[in-house]
């Protein structure tokens, strides 16, 4: 973990619990990510991030916060070769974070890289989810080893007890089940973009 620790060093300025988070992703086969509130930070554009950082930083200096943009938007690239599948509630495909042009973009740029490959994204529609929990992360090391981030107002803890991690693998299969397909996803993402330029 020490080495894992110095190489999220180079990640800028993240938070202190995130780093270890990191360093797991670095080393991941498979991520599976549900988040609740917020497109997933690995796929946020930079303004989105940005405004992001801003809600939660307002003291930070300017040049901090490009930093953090920086680190946050530049993970992406360094996933190349993971699997990446994303389940997102429907409210994160409407919440305008900073603006409605800055979520107009941030969909323009999930449904670039959906039809890219780059990543599988699915929404769960507003009513009837098994969701409704925090947001949570399945970070697939090896055959043998899985891992769960759970994430708290703070930051996030990495759990490793077989049992947990089972039953969150089972929680996010659920959800992929009650999902919307990825292609609806896409539709989804149309409409609501329809909407915000009515």
């Amino acid at each position: 973990m020490l080495r894992f620790w110095k190489d999220t060093l180079q990640e800028g300025r993240v938070h202190e619990d995130f780093r270890d988070a990191l360093a797991l992703e670095k080393k991941a086969g498979h991520i599976r990510e549900y988040q609740s509130i917020l497109f997933p930070g690995l796929v946020q554009t930079p303004e989105y991030a940005r405004a992001l950082i801003r809600a939660r930083s307002p003291q930070a200096s300017t040049e901090e916060v490009e930093e953090l943009v920086r680190a946050r938007v530049s993970r992406l690239e360094d996933l190349r070769r993971t699997t990446l599948w994303f389940i997102v509630d429907e409210v994160v495909m409407r919440r305008p974070i900073g603006s409605v042009d800055v979520l107009a973009d941030q969909l323009d740029w999930i449904a670039n890289l959906v039809q890219r490959g780059s990543i599988r994204i699915q929404a769960l529609p507003l009513e009837g989810n098994p969701g409704l929990c925090a947001p949570f992360r399945l970070v697939t090391l090896n055959k043998h080893r899985m891992v769960l981030y759970a994430e708290h107002v703070v930051g996030g803890e990495i759990l490793e007890k077989p049992e947990l991690v089972s039953e969150t693998l089972t929680l996010f299969s659920a959800m992929q089940a009650e999902a919307l397909s990825s292609q609806a996803t896409l539709e989804l993402i149309t409409q609501v973009k329809k909407e915000l330029q009515a």
